[in-house]
């Protein structure tokens, strides 16, 4: 896909937290959050606070391209830092069959 100058791609940001990843890819000037998926409420209010017009969803098990056409949700483009938890050195080394970080699969 070609992004023409000056434009926008409306993007749907999965695993959230607060928004650390959305935040930076809009401040390049070519990202706009159209959705959030979050599950935990602390980030999600982190979220509301620092984008009050951005809807959000609470499970990306749930979340479908139907479910986001039915709420007049348009996305360019779909990122997301899917959960580390049971990949990174301080967990419990389960891996990608983990609970948390076998998520990734649901970006498809």
């Amino acid at each position: 896909m070609h992004l023409a100058p000056n434009s926008q791609w409306n993007g749907i940001d999965l695993f959230s937290g607060i928004g650390a990843l959305g935040l930076g890819l809009e401040s390049s000037g070519a990202f706009r959050p159209a959705a959030f998926c979050e599950i935990e409420p602390f980030p999600r209010a982190i979220l509301a606070k620092h984008w009050p017009e951005v809807p959000q969803y609470d499970d990306v098990r749930t979340l479908t391209a139907e479910r986001l056409a039915a709420d007049g949700i348009v996305a360019d483009v779909i990122v997301g830092g899917f959960p580390c938890q049971d990949i990174s050195l301080a967990g419990h080394g389960v891996g990608l069959a983990g609970e948390r970080s076998g998520l990734w699969r649901e970006f498809g």
